[in-house]
């Protein structure tokens, strides 16, 4: 019995935020009524505030750019020269795996990762056959074939979490995480799989 899992990742960029003032703390109209004894510290109030004020986007053709690069292998030309930045020697493959806690951004691979028998990560290639970009505003990849795991043949546990990294075992590093649309729970003959297009990757 194949379980299927649903799942869309979203990926939005912005510049990383220092700082104790937060989004919607501070407005342009607030700003006289900041008080600072120095010079010094008006500049980083100043630098928080503005800093909080703009984000940073990618264009439709570097946002299409960027996922080529990381997901088919594909070089992003005339950054720096006409060769831009260039594709892997050798395309690989990025890693999937399941685990049964709540991953964050200091998880590796391993981190509490699916231990059920027979369970093992699958590697999906860095190109067109593994990944399909399509749309623009935003643009997005998704898995071109089913992502399919090893039935269990032993065991039991509850899916909560996947993610994508760099190594085939062991703990590597992780490219990118997130929780399950539903928790899944795996016990003798079922067989868990992404479908088609289930794991869409769109920059913001």
């Amino acid at each position: 019995m194949i379980e299927s899992i649903d799942r869309e990742l979203v990926f939005i960029l912005h510049p990383k935020r220092e700082g104790v003032i937060a989004r919607g703390e501070v407005t342009a109209r607030d700003v006289h009524k900041i008080v600072v004894p120095s010079l010094e510290r008006l500049k980083a109030a100043a630098r928080r505030v503005v800093g909080r004020l703009f984000d940073l986007q990618l264009s439709n053709s570097a946002e299409s750019d960027l996922l080529l690069l990381f997901f088919q292998n594909t070089a992003w030309a005339n950054v720096g020269n006409a060769g831009g930045l260039q594709p892997s020697s050798a395309a690989g493959s990025i890693y999937v795996a399941l685990s049964t806690g709540t991953l964050s951004a200091t998880s590796t691979q391993s981190t509490t990762e699916a231990a059920y028998t027979s369970y093992a990560r699958q590697g999906v290639v860095r190109s067109s056959s593994g990944w399909t970009k399509s749309g623009s505003s935003p643009t997005q990849v998704a898995n071109t074939a089913a992502v399919t795991f090893p039935a269990c043949t032993g065991g039991s546990e509850t899916e909560n979490y996947f993610s994508t990294g760099q190594e085939v075992s062991g703990a590597g590093e992780v490219y990118w995480y997130g929780a399950l649309t539903a928790s899944l729970a795996v016990s003798s003959g079922i067989t868990p799989s992404f479908a088609i297009s289930a794991l869409v990757n769109s920059m913001l």
